[in-house]
């Protein structure tokens, strides 16, 4: 039984139960990278063992999963491996298993609910929709089986609690609102930029009659006592001094905006050819889930800074097979680690974590640019060479950045502890939040001209394959 104490509990029992189940779960993720890869690559060849043997090495020792699972003892390894089975099921053109497996993913981390409406309209469209002699046919009773697929994983799961009386409850836990805007430690995503410019606009003092939020924030506090300082490192609910404070309301409205790209790369492809071709449609799903989790991390409500692992790891294996996404997926993965890191604060474990997100980042680098140049052309046309170099400035900014947050402002303002997390959710969500951009143009550019897009894609992989084979001879 349980005992509820306000003391911490501590046992080295529990502590190698958590290590040893952490690593032996992974394996569920490393099987599921290598079944995508089987899809993506086709059999093992002299071609293409070296590219598989890089993907299976970055997913194996990927610094995200190493500070939030192996250092904080979660399981998104095996839980990203749930859902990479899931779209490998959709590879095999076996889509009731996919939508199986995605509903018990549901049920093992809410998280993935910004995943569901992906996974519905693909669902919909691709597998109860059938083209027959040139036209296109609803399949109520591939509709059906599907819907009684998922509400039977959900009436196993939730049916007790709604038997108990608890499922209120239940709810309330899962989607606890009243926690606020942001984290204790902000995500790097849109709200951060939001909450840093609110801050700045009051700090000016140039925009009294906009800035009445401390005003309603004493009032509120004294009668509720749920608010707090936004800037306080506690969790709680904020009122913006300046701008419009927000709601769950509105990053709910404001998220299923920026899910709506992911729903049309999901669109049936105007290609008969592709129509029903499992790699193209597998291809399409998993372009979409890295949208739609981009969407969420960037717009939705309390966000934790680990859930950036939902955006990394979808785009890492589009890299390994799309070359035009591995700088931009390079890009990502470095800033997105960046931000992991102040986790990981105690003293003691700084030279481990910071050496290991150093040769991660190298290894990244190495082994995907030395398999495919970088592309400076096709993505945004003639002002990709200035984002790229633009990129280049972010990313070698780190450097100098780091030294600046963890030994400058400690040193010289001490008593402003967090500053250093603020400044490094802000630059990093400068960055996640542009690349945002890039990748929705570059999908609906694949998306609604699919043909020369994948094409040219198609001709880059071939090349690489070939020349892998001669290096070999």
């Amino acid at each position: 039984m349980l005992v509820l104490s306000k003391d911490p509990y501590v046992s080295s029992a529990v502590i190698i139960f958590q290590r040893c189940s952490v690593l032996i779960t992974e394996f569920v993720l490393i099987f599921a990278v290598h079944s995508l890869l089987l899809s993506l690559l086709g059999p093992t060849t002299r071609g293409n063992r070296a590219l598989k043997s890089v993907a299976l090495a970055l997913f194996a020792f990927n610094f995200g999963l190493f500070i939030v699972d192996h250092m904080h003892f979660q399981y998104n390894g095996f839980l990203f491996g749930v859902l990479f089975i899931s779209v490998a099921k959709v590879f095999q053109s076996n889509y009731l298993f996919a939508g199986f497996l995605f509903a018990c993913l549901l049920n093992l981390k809410h998280i993935f609910l910004c995943l569901a409406p992906v996974y519905f309209v693909f669902i919909l469209l691709h597998y109860c929709f059938q083209t027959v002699n040139d036209k296109c046919h609803f399949r109520f009773d591939r509709f059906l089986l599907m819907g009684l697929t998922v509400c039977s994983v959900f009436s196993i799961s939730i049916g007790p609690w709604v038997y108990m009386g608890k499922f209120q409850s239940l709810l309330s836990r899962l989607f606890p609102f009243h926690r606020g805007l942001c984290h204790a430690y902000w995500a790097p995503n849109f709200w951060a930029l939001y909450n840093t410019l609110d801050k700045l606009l009051d700090l000016s003092g140039k925009f009294p009659e906009y800035c009445m939020g401390k005003a309603v924030l004493s009032t509120t506090t004294a009668v509720e006592g749920n608010f707090v300082n936004m800037t306080s490192g506690l969790t709680g609910d904020y009122v913006h001094a300046c701008l419009p404070t927000i709601r769950p309301l509105h990053t709910a409205i404001i998220t299923l905006i920026f899910v709506l790209p992911s729903l049309l790369i999901c669109k049936r492809c105007s290609n008969p050819s592709d129509a029903d071709n499992p790699q193209v449609l597998g291809c399409i799903l998993l372009r979409a889930v890295a949208a739609a989790a981009w969407a969420a991390f960037l717009f939705s409500w309390h966000v934790h800074e680990k859930a950036i692992l939902m955006v990394t790891l979808p785009l890492l294996l589009l890299a390994v097979v799309s070359r035009k996404l591995r700088g931009l997926a390079f890009y990502v993965t470095t800033l997105a680690h960046f931000s992991l890191l102040p986790l990981i604060f105690t003293s003691a474990e700084q030279p481990a974590v910071l050496s290991t997100y150093l040769a991660f980042t190298v290894a990244q680098y190495s082994l995907l640019g030395r398999m495919s140049p970088l592309v400076y052309t096709g993505l945004l046309g003639r002002c990709w060479p200035v984002l790229s170099s633009l990129a280049c400035v972010h990313l070698l900014g780190l450097l100098p950045f780091l030294v600046f947050v963890r030994v400058f402002l400690p040193l010289r303002y001490p008593a402003y502890q967090f500053l250093p997390l603020m400044l490094t959710s802000v630059y990093t969500a400068i960055g996640l939040f542009g690349a945002f951009l890039v990748y929705i143009y570059v999908n609906m550019q694949w998306t609604f001209a699919r043909t020369e897009v994948q094409a040219n894609d198609d001709q880059e992989f071939a090349e690489f394959v070939s020349l892998q084979e001669k290096k070999r001879n």
